[in-house]
């Protein structure tokens, strides 16, 4: 978050994946950044249901884990 305010992005958090969907209705982001493992809906999960979605179809996702 600080590297990316740093450069003058303006940034959004959300805790869990539901969170994350909704913030995602109410304002669609320029892009999304994406934790696998994030609680309630994981986060490829939120990729799909994002994807289903005419306002964020387009949006550029990455995803990241902790996981190796």
């Amino acid at each position: 978050r600080y590297n990316l305010e740093k450069e003058g992005f303006v940034v959004a958090e959300a805790r869990d994946g539901e969170e994350a969907l909704i913030a995602s209705d109410e304002s669609p982001p320029d892009a999304i950044i994406l934790d696998w493992m994030l609680p309630r809906i994981s986060g490829l999960e939120v990729c799909r249901q994002l994807r289903r979605k005419e306002a964020t179809r387009s949006v550029p996702i990455i995803i990241l884990t902790a996981r190796s």
